[in-house]
Order: structure tokens, then C-alpha cells, then sequence
């Protein structure tokens, strides 16, 4: 699935997102520090709060 096509993905579906998000960093499954960070960004603000930088790095 192309990039552009994810990103409208997740936000038509972004409740469903949020929890799998949940449930990835519940176990432990980010090695990343910065995309935990934009992870948490998702849970509290939602996915259409990214900036475009923090979409291409996540």
C-alpha cells in the first residue's frame, strides 16, 4: 500500500489506529524513541494533528 494511501487509511479509521497503537506500545513493540513519541502524539491529538515530517518519520 502506497504511503498516501496508508495515511488516508489511518485517518478515515483513526479510532481503530489509536487502539492498535495501544496495544503495540502495551507490548513494547516500538524500538524507536521518536515514533513512541508520535505514537502518544496519535493517542492524545489524533492522527490528522501530524505535521507532514512526523508522518514521513512514523
Amino acid at each position: 500500500m502506497q504511503r498516501n494511501q496508508l495515511k488516508q487509511r489511518i485517518l478515515r479509521e483513526s479510532s481503530e489506529f489509536i487502539s492498535y497503537l495501544k496495544e503495540l506500545i502495551c507490548e513494547n513493540r516500538f524500538d524507536d524513541g521518536e515514533v513512541i513519541e508520535i505514537s502518544l502524539l496519535v493517542i492524545k491529538n489524533g492522527p490528522e494533528s501530524l505535521s507532514e515530517k512526523q508522518w514521513y518519520v512514523f
